[in-house]
């Protein structure tokens, strides 16, 4: 059988890095935390549902950066929606052959070079619309916008949009509907944005988000290619 052991690498040694030793920026292909979107024209929040809000909103959304090798680097947002165990109030749709998902993710995809990012202290007007938390750090929360700008002329790709499962009903007329999300916007508004404005609890965004993510992105390729949406 061949070794596929690293040959440069001392006898007894891992490949991986010590215990002791914290991962680089480098070495983390992918940086993922909770987050909820801020939709403007009203401001309103989507989202968040496992930030420490008082009310939990139904809905996990996420915030990740994604800088693998072997695939376009990008930063992501990722929009849950569950499985619904109330048949009488959820509706099934099917794959060609009959299967379910357990849940979906709908991702949304900001190419590395397509982008700008800017983080920002939360504006009172962001306040107005943030749901209360049940815990404060100091008696300040450590909080934050994250806002990603598009470039002239460039798009968001979406990966899962439309994939079969059992959902609840209104989360099926997002889906496969018009229907808007937590009732402030649909998800083809959402991702037909140029700006993303995202809340964040998390410090280190004050550095990541203020360097365009730089860490994560060293040595990437920029590929310019558009998307076309033309077929929704």
């Amino acid at each position: 059988m061949a070794s596929h052991s690293n040959p440069n690498r001392a006898p007894g040694t891992s490949n991986r890095p010590s215990g002791d030793v914290k991962p680089t920026y480098d070495q983390v292909k992918t940086y993922t935390r909770e987050c909820a979107l801020i939709c403007n024209n009203p401001k309103q929040l989507i989202g968040g549902g496992k930030l420490d809000f008082r009310d939990r909103p139904r809905h996990r959304t996420q915030f990740f950066v994604s800088a693998f090798d072997d695939t376009r680097p990008f930063l992501g947002i990722r929009v849950w929606f569950p499985y619904e165990t109330d048949r009488e109030n959820s509706v099934a749709v099917h794959q060609p052959k009959g299967g379910l998902n357990d849940n979906l993710h709908v991702t949304i995809k900001l190419y590395y070079g397509t982008w700008t990012t800017m983080v920002t202290t939360p504006t009172p007007e962001d306040r107005s619309a943030i749901p209360a938390r049940r815990s404060k750090d100091n008696g300040q929360p450590k909080d934050m916008v994250l806002t990603i700008t598009l470039k002239d002329g460039q798009k968001a790709d979406v990966e899962n949009f439309g994939m079969p499962g059992l959902f609840a009903k209104a989360d099926a007329e997002v889906l496969f509907g018009n229907a808007r999300l937590e009732g402030v916007m649909s998800l083809r508004d959402i991702i037909a944005q140029d700006k993303f404005h995202l809340y964040l609890v998390d410090e280190k965004f004050k550095e990541l988000g203020g360097s365009n993510f730089a860490k994560f992105f060293q040595g990437k390729h920029v590929d310019h290619r558009l998307f076309d949406y033309t077929a929704w």
